[in-house]
């Protein structure tokens, strides 16, 4: 079984015309991490709404494996635009030279949040103080 890392951003989605606003969207950077002797062929990345609900596949084209190695490989898969706020389910499934396929993680939670930098949060603060 491999481990399932994510991480969260967000972005700015420009307008398509002067009418429409531009919003804040999420992304999901997701990380995984191989076992050197399994040999798989590639990867897909599937995405739900609930743990137990409908997943879709939501890579394109399947993520090759690299060649082996003898040792693990790291996968990486960015998943954009999504909405903040909104919870998530992952996993990755794995295929075989053969077409066999496995779940090779956990079904992961995962909420996209709006990330503060410090800065940011830094100028909340001191507007909060000069305000009082």
């Amino acid at each position: 079984m491999a481990v399932l890392l994510f991480s969260c951003s967000i972005m700015q989605e420009k307008a398509g015309s002067k009418n429409e606003t531009s919003k804040m969207m999420g992304e999901i950077v997701l990380h995984w991490i191989s076992e050197p002797e399994r040999g798989y062929y590639g990867f897909n990345v599937y995405r739900g709404e609930s743990r137990d609900g409908k997943y879709i596949k939501i890579n394109k084209d399947i993520i090759h494996a690299a060649e082996a190695t003898g040792t693990s490989q790291e996968y990486v898969y960015v998943d954009q635009p999504l909405e903040i706020g909104k919870v998530y389910y992952y996993y990755i499934e794995s295929v075989s030279f053969a077409g066999a396929k496995e779940e090779i993680t956990p079904r992961t939670k995962v909420i996209v949040k709006h990330i503060v930098d410090k800065s940011q949060k830094d100028i909340r603060m001191e507007n909060k103080q000069k305000s009082r």
